[in-house]
């Protein structure tokens, strides 16, 4: 977890460009008075984005930096030139690319945060085998980690991360979805048997990496299970016989349920 400071800064009269989040800090007040417990949670999302500018600046990496740092990565998957590219920054700047990776990612994650005006579910579709594993182990797990409880499944071809890959529902700043996070599994290349939803609090993770096209993370608790969904009514009792074995706690609904939100939670 990120390590935020008690009374962190906040910033008054700052101006966004809706164009690409950008924020400018030329013309803001600031304060570092405790924040009133009746603020919108809203108004904490984009304090923690501006402190996260901030913070960036203060190690030497502008926010203009910051966007075309995170325009290359987006771009560039090969992990040898990601990797001297965030070296080559942290040189400059006297931080390990590690330090430097950790800055973007926050970066990117509370820009989104501050942003988007939604719920902001994340999705990770999956086989029934793959779900009862999950809960088995406590979590979904990297390939490397599934390898070393014997768990994991034949490894397909390519560089992909070792990461648990995700979907998400996008908003605008007016809080409108543009572009729903539960899709077919077959268009993501993914078994479509089950489709878990967790809220944005897995972005607390210090891990979390939303600069790929996939948001992902080495590992999801199932503590964190928000939903269980599956294709058809046939197969609630199914998915719900193998939760109910669990010590995990969900409501399992079918698709439609889920997007129309006509569901019980009883």
């Amino acid at each position: 977890m990120s390590n935020d400071a008690s009374q962190p800064e906040t910033f008054v009269g700052a101006k966004v460009n809706p164009a690409d989040g950008a924020v400018d800090l030329s013309h803001a007040a600031r304060s570092t008075n405790e924040p009133s417990q009746n603020v919108n949670p809203r108004d904490n999302f984009r304090q923690r984005f501006l402190a996260t500018i901030q913070e960036a600046a203060n190690h030497g990496l502008e926010q203009t930096r910051l966007i075309n740092s995170v325009n290359y990565l987006e771009n560039e998957r090969a992990g040898t030139l990601r990797s001297l590219y965030l070296s080559a920054i942290g040189k400059e700047v006297g931080l390990s690319k590690e330090a430097v990776h950790n800055l973007l990612r926050r970066y990117q994650k509370e820009k989104i945060r501050a942003n988007e005006d939604g719920e902001l579910f994340h999705y990770h579709q999956t086989s029934y085998v793959g779900f009862e594993d999950a809960l088995e182990a406590g979590g979904l797990l990297s390939y490397d980690l599934l390898k070393l409880i014997g768990k994991a499944p034949q490894k397909g071809s390519g560089s992909r991360k070792d990461v648990v890959q995700m979907t998400r529902d996008r908003y605008d700043s007016e809080g409108n979805l543009i572009s729903q996070g539960l899709v077919s599994g077959r268009s993501i290349g993914a078994k479509e048997d089950i489709a878990l939803v967790f809220d944005s609090s897995i972005m607390d993770d210090q891990d979390y990496d939303c600069i790929d096209a996939y948001p992902n993370l080495p590992s999801i608790p199932m503590d964190k299970l928000h939903a269980v969904l599956v294709p058809s009514e046939d197969e609630r009792q199914k998915a719900q016989a193998m939760l109910s074995k669990s010590k995990f706690k969900a409501p399992v609904m079918t698709r439609q349920e889920w997007e129309t939100r006509t569901y019980s939670e009883d």
